[in-house]
Order: C-alpha cells, then structure tokens, then sequence
C-alpha cells in the first residue's frame, strides 16, 4: 500500500533529524514510518525497543513492509536487569555482530521519569556501553509517541536532553520553567514543589524550541487521507493461553468456531484468553486515550468486562462506565447519555448487550479485547460507531494473542467477511 502524503513528510524529517521526536497520533502509521526510515539507508542497523505486547506487532510489521535489514527488537524490561547491568554476555555479542548505529524507541513515553531505572539504563548507560564496549555510537535515535507529554511538561525533559545534548538545562530548572508548579507539603521529607500542566507564559517558546527536531501530525490535520474505517491488529504473546499450553486441538477447535460451537476446554480456555489480555490493554490505554478522548472497549465476556473496568477505575482518571447484558435498560439508557455527553469517557460493553441498537457515533476508536465468533456481530459492534453522525474517521484496534484461539477466529471472521463481501458484489 503507498504510503500516505504526512508519512513520507514524515520520513524524509527523520532523514535530516539525526535526533527526532516522532509524534503522530495513534493509528497514523508510526511504525511504518520508521520502517521505511529503516529501508531508505542500507547503512542503519538499529535496535528497537519497545512494550513488550508491541513486539509481535513491530515483527509483523518489519515483515510487511519488506524491511530485509540486520536489527534487534527487544522490550523496555528487557533492559531492567538488577544492579542496572544492562547488557548481558548474549546482547553483547548480539550488538557486536550488528554494529548498531540507530535506536528506535517505539511509545517513548515510556521513559518520561528520569528516576526510573529504564530511562537511565536506556537513555543513559546504553549509548555509553554501546560507545565503550561495542565500539559504536548512535548516530540517530528515534523518540516514536503520540503522547509524549502525559501530565506535564517535565515528560519531555529526557527527550529533548538526549535530542539536544546540554541546550535544556537540568531537570528542575526545566520544570521551573515550564511547568505550572504548586507546593506539596507531603512530598519529600519536609514537603516540596510539585509540577503539572504547562507554563502558559512559556507555551510558546517551548513550542517553537521543540519544532528544531520535533514532526507532528494529528488525525484531525489529515482526515482527508484516511479511509473512513481503519482496523489494526495488536499481537500478543501470552505463554499460558496458547493453544499447545491449553491441551487444544488445532483443527478440532478451527471448525468448532467455524459451526459457532464449543466445549469446556474451549469455553473455559475463551475466558482465560480474555482475561490474559487486561494487563497489556492497561498499559496500551496509556499511550491511546489522551490522544482519543473517547474509548469503546469490547469484551465477549462478563466476567473480563468487569475485570477491565476494575482495572481501569484503580488506575485512570477517565469516568469508566460498563454495559452488560444484566443492565437494565434504564440505567442502560443513562450510561449511554453520560457517555455521550461526555469530552473524555470509556465505555466498556460486552458484544451481545451493545451488538446492536446503540448510537456510540460520539466515539470514534473501539478496542476489541476479544472477539465474537460471528462476522455479523463484529460488523454490527463496528458499526454502532462507523455511523451516519460520525465526524471522525473510525479506529478499531484487535488484540490477538499469539497461538491461540484468537488467530483461529481471525481466520474464520476473514472467510466470512470474504464470503459476505462477494455476496454483496454479486446483487
């Protein structure tokens, strides 16, 4: 597929920006733009990091898209190793046969807290061992986010000190600028200034200093170049749910979902599956809803819906609504206003209860945590936001798990959209 107009804007920025903030949002194509970064110079040889649900995704992807060069994709915990020895016996010698002179840092939000170990290992001691052991340096890193300030301007302060080495200052002095700042008696040991949001006297020229290495797209910039519907496949590799792991036949299980029939193993493996997904889905929300405003999330099952929006409401500061079949359609109908009417909201709805009947068009990205096994029900699910009254063009984001049942009702949904597809070409 070519390439869209802002991803090869996007690419040829890259090329003349040793040192670079990728932001665009999710959905725009980051990971592709950073591939074909990758196959425009012969010469890179890079390591990409990323989350760890990220790296199927990243493979998958780099296969895609024909790359056919040398890299190493490991994940950010990959590198939190204890007494912050980062590189063990293997990655040396991996990193020695490499070469590797590029770093891509998929969702680089990541490594926001300069406290953290992560952000020391990879931003700090990584280019020093590299320099050092493997007798490389880095000549372009890759800062790839659509979020790269999460709560405050402080976020930023390890991107642009390793994009632009000793031009910003240290971290409080940054911060004292930037950010808006009130006391915390609680903090520290007899309390200390605590810093949020942005400086709005000082907005401006940080705007205009972070444009020096810094290309932004936001999906309202380029809706004219986007189909009205995208649906992108998250992998996951989750061990225990795998279909080896679970004890279940391959081809038993592929025309079981194909007839829309199940046994215990099956049934019980189905809920298992959903549940195995929350804690990536949590930490992929981080990086999604400050850039979405509104989120559907589907589940198949009760019991996982719950599960997320437990989750959710522990850890985020978004309203988290939740449908189910056993709501009543009174408080159905108040959850669906408050949704609506709402900049910010997460909806959290099973596939049978909110299938059909409900006008979600307010929203315009749904996550499909699991799959239905029907076709017409995930059309339908769809739909309830690719509307008439969406101003929006539509992302669906699937989260199938390596191996497992997942892929075998990917397959099955495919040959019913392919069939559905043809009937309706044919009237």
């Amino acid at each position: 597929m070519e390439m869209f107009e802002y991803q090869k804007e996007a690419v040829e920025f890259l090329r003349k920006t040793p040192r670079a903030l990728l932001e665009l949002d999710t959905g725009l194509g980051k990971t592709r733009v950073c591939i074909e970064f990758l196959k425009s110079d012969p010469e890179k040889f890079p390591i990409i990091i990323c989350p760890k649900f990220l790296k199927e995704t990243w493979r998958k992807e780099i296969k895609k898209w024909g790359y056919e060069g040398s890299y190493l994709l490991m994940s950010y915990s990959e590198f939190q190793k204890d007494n912050d020895n980062i590189l063990n016996t293997e990655l040396l010698l991996n990193l020695a046969a490499l070469k590797p002179n590029t770093l891509i840092l998929d969702e680089a939000h990541y490594l926001k807290n300069w406290s953290s170990k992560r952000t020391k290992n990879i931003l700090l001691n990584l280019p020093a061992m590299l320099k050092s052991v493997v007798k490389t340096e880095l000549t372009n890193i890759i800062f790839s986010t659509a979020t790269p300030l999460t709560k405050s301007a402080a976020d930023l302060h390890p991107i642009v000190s390793v994009c632009e080495p000793g031009k910003w200052g240290k971290f409080r002095d940054f911060c004292i600028r930037y950010c808006n700042k009130k006391w915390n008696k609680f903090k520290g040991y007899r309390g200390d200034w605590e810093y949020f949001g942005i400086n709005e006297y000082n907005a401006d020229e940080l705007t205009k200093r972070l444009k020096k290495f810094r290309t932004v797209v936001k999906k309202k910039d380029v809706l004219k170049e986007l189909p009205e519907k995208s649906v992108i496949d998250i992998t996951l590799e989750l061990e225990p749910v795998t279909l080896e792991a679970s004890g279940i036949d391959k081809d038993e299980a592929r025309r079981m979902i194909a007839q829309g029939r199940s046994t215990d193993n099956i049934a019980a493996n189905r809920v298992a599956l959903g549940l195995s997904k929350v804690t990536d889905l949590l930490e992929y929300l981080e990086s999604l809803t400050a850039s979405t405003g509104k989120l559907v999330i589907f589940t198949w099952h009760k019991d996982v819906a719950r599960e997320v929006v437990n989750r959710l409401k522990a850890k985020s500061d978004m309203p988290v609504e939740c449908i189910t079949g056993d709501i009543e359609e009174r408080v159905r109908s108040e959850i669906l206003a408050d949704f609506n009417d709402r900049e910010y909201s997460i909806l959290v709805a099973t596939i049978a209860s909110c299938g059909v009947g409900l006008n979600l068009q307010t929203a315009s990205t749904a996550i499909f945590l699991e799959l239905p096994w029907s076709y017409a029900e995930m059309k339908q699910a769809e739909d309830r936001l690719h509307r008439i009254g969406q101003e929006n063009k539509v992302f669906i984001y699937r989260f199938i798990a390596k191996d497992s049942l997942d892929e075998l009702v990917l397959d099955v949904l495919d040959e019913k959209e392919k069939s559905m597809n043809a009937i309706g070409s044919s009237l």
